[in-house]
């Protein structure tokens, strides 16, 4: 990949779209679309989730990477004792702040994944879309520091994907769209 993501774009698209957190996730905000399509992708993605989580008991700890304005952290905090929710967009942590309240079991970490310390170990880690934010190089460092965080467990990637092996947009949205064969290399790598 030539031309690199400005990660302080990306931060300020995030912050800008935090006042509609909930449909953000999901892009909906871009594209106009009603609140029952973002919670119809929601239940079908979750069914798909579960599947993948399905081994992970209650007594389970889980890492939602890039966990935005906390939608698949809640939906986590009701399965399992322990989940850690890591997010940059300061804006975005609100929202989840907002969202999470009352919810013992949660831990909510601002700050920059690669660097942010993060205590324990786990037995899933998610990532709702964060790698398609970070260049190459830093997608494969983080896959490396989760995996140490998630020794035995499993690590989910649910990254909106293209059918090139990498299209990168620029301007105000930055953003890599990877192939999967793409995200399979970065997994190897790391």
């Amino acid at each position: 990949m030539d031309e690199r993501l400005d990660y302080e774009a990306v931060r300020r698209y995030w912050d800008r779209v935090a006042g509609t957190a909930a449909a953000a996730s999901y892009m909906a905000h871009e594209q106009g679309l009603p609140q029952s399509c973002v919670d119809d992708r929601f239940t079908f993605e979750r069914k798909v989730v579960d599947r993948w989580f399905a081994d992970l008991g209650p007594e389970s700890a889980v890492l939602d990477v890039g966990c935005g304005s906390g939608a698949w952290t809640a939906l986590f905090a009701q399965r399992y004792r322990r989940v850690v929710g890591i997010e940059q967009s300061a804006k975005m942590v609100a929202g989840a702040r907002e969202r999470l309240r009352g919810m013992t079991n949660v831990e909510l970490i601002e700050g920059d994944c690669l660097r942010v310390p993060v205590e324990g170990q786990f037995q899933g880690a998610f990532f709702g879309g964060l790698l398609m934010y970070l260049n190459r190089d830093d997608a494969v460092r983080l896959l490396t520091r989760v995996r140490e965080l998630v020794p035995d467990g499993r690590i989910i990637l649910r990254e909106s994907s293209a059918r090139r092996r990498v299209e990168v947009k620029t301007g105000e949205y930055h953003v890599a769209y990877r192939s999967p064969e793409e995200y399979a290399a970065i997994a190897a790598e790391a």
